[in-house]
């Protein structure tokens, strides 16, 4: 069985639909992780949403959550009034309602969305912070390394840290997988990251860059990408 971990996809259904016929998906031999951010940036949103759901009735898959997903939700409960500019939302804002949007106050869109969406503000909900096996830690940003016990990370570190996790060792012998920090921050390009006790995976969707997957199987890994245009 393969495992196969993509990130960050952020609104990008078209690409995500192509990777998953790049790497030739099978929801009866493969395992799907997906590592949160599945919103924002990119036209689609509230498609990828429901793809993903539709996935996860087929096949084995793990969908844990992302910044962007923990956005929504305060959003919705009327605590982050900036999420519209700073997490780049319109575009999914848009695809939930329409292009009624511009007409529309903030109450009312959360209203909108919380009623005729309630199934998908239920799915975000109940996203878990991370998924672990024997050999890996799948997360949406990372972990803190300066935790003696790295669960103990508080959960909006695991979707929002980057230098102090990255550029530090982990002290694990399991190898974390995360997104949320585009290749392009980690070594001048969109490919997946790989080093010694972490993979890094986002390929910078949520720029108009590439999406990236990670395989892994017991012979080691493999990466696949697409672009987005």
């Amino acid at each position: 069985m393969r495992t196969l971990c993509i990130s960050d996809i952020h609104g990008q259904y078209d690409a995500f639909c192509r990777l998953l016929d790049t790497i030739q998906y099978s929801p009866i031999s493969d395992q799907l992780i997906l590592l949160g951010d599945f919103i924002d940036g990119g036209p689609h949103g509230r498609q990828v949403v429901d793809k993903v759901i539709e996935l996860s009735r087929e096949g084995s898959i793990a969908a844990i959550r992302g910044n962007h997903e923990e956005a929504f939700l305060a959003w919705l409960h009327g605590e982050l009034p900036e999420y519209t500019k700073d997490y780049k939302a319109l575009p999914t804002l848009k695809d939930y309602i329409g292009e009624t949007i511009e007409n529309s106050g903030e109450k009312k869109l959360r209203k909108q969305i919380q009623d005729a969406y309630a199934h998908h503000v239920e799915w975000m909900k109940k996203l878990p912070y991370y998924y672990e096996t024997p050999t890996h830690i799948f997360v949406h940003a990372g972990i803190d390394p300066a935790r003696p016990h790295w669960k103990d990370t508080p959960c909006r570190k695991l979707v929002s840290i980057r230098k102090k996790f990255f550029l530090h060792p982990t002290g694990l012998s399991q190898t974390v997988i995360f997104g949320h920090t585009p290749g392009f921050k980690l070594h001048g390009r969109d490919d997946i990251w790989i080093s010694k006790d972490k993979i890094g995976i986002d390929g910078g969707a949520g720029h108009n860059r590439q999406l990236n997957c990670l395989s892994i199987t017991d012979d080691g890994y493999e990466t696949y990408s697409v672009s987005i245009h």
